[in-house]
């Protein structure tokens, strides 16, 4: 069976086919991801505890279907106001979604602050 053809460098006018190691993406230092974490907190003191995983894994049998896209299947339980700016674990509050609808969700959600 025949390999595919190299892919181009992803910048613009840069000769280099496959892996550019110029234009290549830099992985996130150590320091700032364990800072981030520290800042962050574990998942527990967040609110996602046993409990929450509970609430999580009913929520998603009963809703096994993106609410957004509505032809995925549904693999992560969102709240719809976050919990950072007071939202709530009720069900009003939650939705199902694939990881691609959460994660543009998530992305237009960090532009906005």
């Amino acid at each position: 069976m025949p390999m595919l053809p190299k892919q181009p460098c992803r910048v613009a006018g840069c000769p280099v086919l496959g892996p550019c190691p110029v234009h290549r993406r830099k992985p996130v230092s150590l320091p700032a991801q364990r800072l981030y974490d520290d800042r962050r907190g574990s998942s527990a003191a967040r609110g996602y505890d046993r409990q929450w995983r509970k609430l999580r894994a009913e929520y998603l049998k009963r809703f096994p279907v993106c609410r957004l896209c509505t032809h995925s299947k549904a693999v992560l339980v969102d709240h719809i106001r976050p919990k950072v700016q007071g939202g709530t674990d009720d069900e009003y509050n939650l939705q199902a979604l694939c990881t691609r609808c959460h994660n543009v969700k998530t992305g237009i959600e960090r532009r906005r602050r």
